[in-house]
């Protein structure tokens, strides 16, 4: 009886694996037109991948809190363009700010737009 109470407990203390959450999102900026991407999020790995609307994607570590997860994609040559996306895990707002900086002149102000995301099914697999 022992034995078994103590599995029982062992089973209770694993913790939980989280499946992969699907997400579309829109962002606008002033009257730009919306900008869509979809986000799948793996909070178990630690790893976001973002795909643009276009087809363009990225995978980028993830900093998850109970509130939000954030991300970002660096890119550098003569000048550094990085674009930063955080989601709130509440209500599934989303913010993203492109920050362009150049070397020996400095950060521009970053260019910040906000919007929706939505969850989505798991896509259907065939492995």
């Amino acid at each position: 009886m022992k034995l078994a109470f103590g599995l029982f407990l062992a089973i209770l203390a694993l913790p939980a694996t989280a499946k992969p959450v699907y997400l579309t999102c829109s962002t606008t900026f002033k009257d730009d037109p919306p900008r869509e991407f979809s986000v799948t999020i793996d909070e178990e790995t630690g790893k976001v991948t973002h795909q643009f609307s276009n087809g363009t994607t990225f995978n980028a570590d993830g900093l998850f809190t109970a509130t939000e997860v954030s991300y970002k994609k660096v890119n550098c040559s003569s000048t550094c363009m990085t674009q930063q996306f955080t989601i709130n895990r509440i209500n599934l707002s989303v913010t993203s700010s492109i920050i362009i900086s150049a070397r020996n002149v400095g950060e521009a102000p970053p260019i910040t737009s906000t919007g929706t995301c939505a969850l989505q099914a798991a896509p259907a697999r065939q492995f």
